[in-house]
């Protein structure tokens, strides 16, 4: 009678398992999208698919099966082969408002998932300029891979966006038209100052002196979209001298229609350029308005002894320091540290991150980061305005001040939890021998940053 109910019960668990298997199968099948995919192209034996695209600043395409992530953890991976591969989430963050296109490819002759970063897209408009990309990226994982391509510059206010492609050769290009996400409107009207113009910000003098061409792209600057754009020509002085102390960060233009970048062509008939500018951290006092001196500390032996744990503001930047901890791994869900992480999770000598939506629907964002070698502080904080940068400084029980900058991960990782509006930074301190003590003191420098409204000339 036993040996019949236990071979019983094995039948029963045997048919729940293939019954698991065969619902998950299906399931899976059905989770893909594939049918929502459009052909790009066949380039080099892979199919490329579009499969969506989206404008603004918050891009997010399928979602998070978490039944997926509970059955992999339990399943082996010789039954985890018969489930078709899950597409997951992808989001990302773009500033200011672009257009994201998502891309999978598939190898024509086996019909299984490829790596989609192989892709060259660009944009033409009405007049034939060609809008390259400003942001590549594929993520996945064995099974399954998703490609992002980011424009931040397109032709907003045409009502068709066509994409350029080479086609199966590499050689012919290859057209494929699609609806334009964009609202078609013009920003406020802009009135343009007469060159040279000169601003005043932050104690120092900006000049713009002139716009010159500049071409772009080419075999010694592959990372460049391929053109001739215009290029503002900027002079730096404080009280009547060339400016020290100071990092020339960049230089950025925009149009009327909403485009931004270094890549705006020759044919706009305004552009507003803008330069920055942010103080080196060598030329700020330690003691200024905005610095924030924590309580000296010894350094750590292990974790239970984490100093300083304790809230404050910077420059009008809410701020929660954690502490001071020794070498090792580390993990924080929700922007809170824990001792639990999420098994996924691949904790590396860098920021990771993980997204984990629970049955109930909830989202829950995980965050690792590890080091061997240096002792790091871990802070948390709201989003500093653009003109802001967040940099610390170590004083150590010698005396020596050594400037870092902190590396940062956003908290607002998923876009269904708006709520955390938060970034995670670690600072990283190599004490030198013999000292035990530190110091330390987290700064906000202001940048200073000026804007020219310019009539461009005629296109040479």
């Amino acid at each position: 009678m036993k040996m019949w109910i236990l071979t019983q019960g094995r039948f029963i668990l045997m048919g729940m398992g293939v019954l698991t298997i065969a619902l998950l199968v299906l399931f899976g099948a059905f989770s893909g999208n594939q049918n929502q995919d459009r052909l790009l192209g066949v380039i080099g034996g892979t199919e490329y698919y579009l499969e969506g695209y989206s404008y603004g600043t918050n891009h997010a395409i399928g979602r998070d099966h978490w039944w997926y992530s509970a059955v992999s953890r339990v399943l082996p991976s010789s039954l985890l082969r018969f489930i078709p591969p899950v597409r997951g989430r992808g989001q990302m963050t773009c500033n200011p408002s672009s257009l994201v296109l998502w891309i999978v490819a598939r190898d024509a002759k086996t019909g299984k998932y490829a790596d989609p970063k192989g892709l060259n897209v660009s944009i033409i408009d009405d007049h034939g300029r060609v809008y390259e990309p400003m942001s590549y990226g594929s993520g996945g994982g064995s099974l399954f891979m998703r490609g992002h391509i980011a424009f931040f510059s397109f032709p907003r206010l045409e009502t068709e966006l066509k994409l350029k492609l080479p086609d199966s050769a590499g050689r012919k290009p290859n057209i494929v038209k699609l609806k334009n996400p964009a609202p078609p409107e013009l920003g406020p009207e802009w009135n343009p100052v007469a060159l040279p113009a000169v601003c005043e910000t932050n104690g120092i003098r900006i000049e713009l002196e002139r716009v010159e061409v500049m071409t772009n792209g080419g075999p010694k600057a592959r990372w460049e979209p391929v053109g001739r754009n215009w290029k503002p020509v900027f002079k730096y002085t404080q009280n009547g001298q060339p400016l020290t102390g100071w990092n020339l960060l960049n230089w950025d233009a925009a149009d009327p229609c909403g485009n931004h970048g270094q890549y705006l062509g020759l044919y706009q008939p305004l552009l507003k350029f803008a330069a920055i500018a942010e103080p080196q951290p060598e030329a700020v006092s330690l003691d200024s308005p905005a610095s924030w001196k924590l309580p000296n500390v010894q350094l750590p032996a292990g974790t239970n002894s984490v100093q300083w744990r304790t809230n404050g503001s910077l420059a009008g930047v809410d701020m929660h320091v954690f502490g001071l901890y020794p070498p090792g791994k580390y993990c924080f869900c929700d922007g809170e540290p824990t001792d639990t992480p999420l098994s996924r999770l691949s904790i590396r000598e860098h920021w990771t991150l993980e997204y984990e939506e629970l049955p109930s629907g909830r989202p829950r964002v995980w965050h690792g980061y590890s080091n061997s070698s240096n002792y790091l502080a871990f802070i948390r904080f709201k989003q500093p305005s653009f003109e802001q940068s967040l940099v610390a400084a170590w004083e150590d029980s010698q005396g020596q001040v050594t400037w870092a900058y902190p590396e940062i991960v956003d908290g607002n990782y998923h876009l269904l939890a708006p709520s955390r509006d938060f970034r995670i930074g670690v600072i990283k301190f190599d004490p030198p021998a013999g000292v035990d003590r530190v110091t330390l003191r987290l700064v906000m420098l202001v940048t200073a940053r000026a804007e020219f409204v310019v009539k461009t000339p005629p296109p040479p």
